[in-house]
């Protein structure tokens, strides 16, 4: 049996064993990580990993860490830990291995697993037998350990009395059951709608237990609802009181291509790339075939964008709203027209010729279609070099050819942007905010459409959406602007070193 140490000195050994894994500089870090005492006895942990015939990785260690933290009075220090990791970075292991260590040492512990559906969560503790057989071939009963099924199901007893049991996600399942912990795995992947009911079914197992506890994992589901996001969010304001082990991406990282296939980034976010577990062209694989909204939910654990909260920071957006000015010489216009035809915008964009800020400018923005064409005509006229974009879908399209036949009107002037420019211009903007490299011209309009602009994908691309069906032509067109003012600088696909593709 392994002796107790310190969650620092295993830590400490565990980055050293991921630095001569991969020969890199250990790189993952936790966005949130709840504070772990030093003297934290992370012993389960080690017991159970030596049990499953696995090494010990950093960010297993802090899964440790987190799980076996304790108070003044030995109990746990956070009775419920939420553990967000990518996959492919023994984030179920990590759990599996304290869990092992724990019914190991401690007398009649009981846990009980769930998961997506029992038939998942069945087949992980399948998977985990498996390996334990393969550590210690024993017949048996000379184990300390035997494995059993019931109706279907395999558990685990120890012969000190503990009892490792799975169950599906339903409430009924916990009826007449005690735990000392209970373990929901792969949390993104339960229905949201019936988390609550499954929460309030379960917990009361380990009404008498004083040192119960919940551990919460997974990766992000499709949309921020249910018992992950709510746990998730809540261990995020408060991890000094709930515990959280949290290795994510933030929103304004995964907006464009270059950004989300960029190693760098990677190695900051995936641990068990950092920590040597699955390489890079692996990885890289999954984002060359994977549906992108997809790979940036599990591989950066990034949840999907909150269609009821606007897509911008919007205490960034008034810092950086300056006073209209004249545009320089080299600007770009872009039209938009309310999905109804209900009203419509015109915005100018531009880069600033001696600070290199982005500017985008709202022009006009009124009711109706029709008085476009004239406008946009005149515009062009006054300025025959100006550059007209537009996203060529529904009344947009009316209005460019409506343009077209207008005498002495440039068609060559009109831009139609297809989906990856639309989704390259929302980015333009975010990212703009994120830098503090866009200016905006002050205006009301603007900045309710701001407000109101949310995200959507449509597939690989993440465009602005309309929050309750809002009017937001002025966001889209000041974007589309911006962007055509900004296009003849080349966009440079990232290339991967072949020294890191191991």
């Amino acid at each position: 049996m392994i002796s107790g140490a310190q969650y620092r000195h295993v830590y400490a050994m565990a980055v050293w064993a991921a630095e001569i894994r991969t020969g890199r500089v250990f790189g993952a870090e936790p966005a949130y990580l709840s504070p772990i005492p030093p003297e934290t006895d992370v012993s389960a942990y080690l017991i159970g990993l030596d049990m499953l015939g696995v090494g010990m990785t950093p960010q297993g260690t802090n899964v440790a860490g987190v799980m076996e933290a304790l108070d003044d009075e030995g109990l746990p220090l956070y009775d419920d830990v939420t553990i967000q990791i990518a996959r492919r970075s023994a984030k179920t292991t990590s759990v599996q291995a304290v869990l092992l260590g724990r019914s190991a040492k401690r007398r009649g512990y009981r846990t009980i697993q769930t998961a997506q559906d029992g038939t998942r969560a069945s087949g992980v503790i399948k998977q985990m037998i498996r390996d334990m057989e393969l550590v210690d071939p024993r017949e048996p009963k000379v184990r300390e350990w035997q494995t059993f099924a019931s109706t279907g199901r395999e558990y685990i007893e120890w012969n000190q009395g503990s009892h490792w049991h799975v169950v599906p996600p339903d409430p009924g399942s916990y009826r007449s059951k005690a735990a000392d912990l209970l373990w929901f795995d792969e949390t993104g992947e339960l229905d949201p709608a019936k988390t609550a009911d499954l929460e309030a079914g379960a917990l009361p197992v380990m009404d008498t237990r004083e040192d119960g506890q919940v551990v919460k994992s997974g990766t992000p589901g499709k949309v921020r609802a249910g018992m992950a996001w709510n746990t998730l969010k809540a261990a995020r304001d408060s991890p000094t009181t709930l515990g959280i082990v949290d290795y994510s991406a933030r929103e304004s990282e995964v907006i464009t291509d270059e950004q989300i296939n960029d190693p760098d980034l990677w190695f900051r976010v995936h641990p068990g790339l950092a920590s040597g577990l699955t390489k890079l062209k692996t990885i890289q694989k999954r984002h060359d075939t994977m549906d992108l909204a997809k790979f940036i939910r599990e591989y950066l654990c990034v949840w999907p964008a909150d269609l009821t909260k606007s897509a911008l920071d919007m205490e960034r957006w008034d810092a950086l709203t300056v006073a209209p000015v004249d545009a320089p010489a080299d600007f770009a216009l872009c039209f938009d027209c309310e999905i109804n035809g209900q009203s419509a915008s015109i915005s100018a964009g531009w880069v600033d010729p001696v600070t290199g800020k982005h500017r985008i400018q709202l022009l006009d923005k009124r009711r109706g279609v029709q008085w476009l064409t004239e406008e946009l005509a005149r515009g062009s006229a006054a300025f025959p070099r100006v550059r007209i974009a537009y996203d060529p879908i529904g009344q947009n399209a009316v209005v460019a050819m409506a343009l077209q036949r207008v005498p002495k009107f440039r068609a060559a002037a009109l831009k139609p942007m297809n989906l990856r420019e639309m989704s390259a211009a929302a980015a333009l903007v975010a990212q703009g905010l994120d830098g503090e490299t866009l200016e905006i011209s002050e205006d009301s309009e603007l900045r309710k459409d701001a407000e109101a602009a949310t995200w959507r994908e449509s597939g690989d691309n993440r465009l602005f959406g309309r929050r309750g069906g809002a009017d937001i032509s002025g966001m889209i067109s000041g974007a589309g602007a911006l962007h055509t003012a900004v296009q003849s600088r080349p966009r440079q696909r990232l290339t991967i070193p072949d020294t890191l593709t191991g």
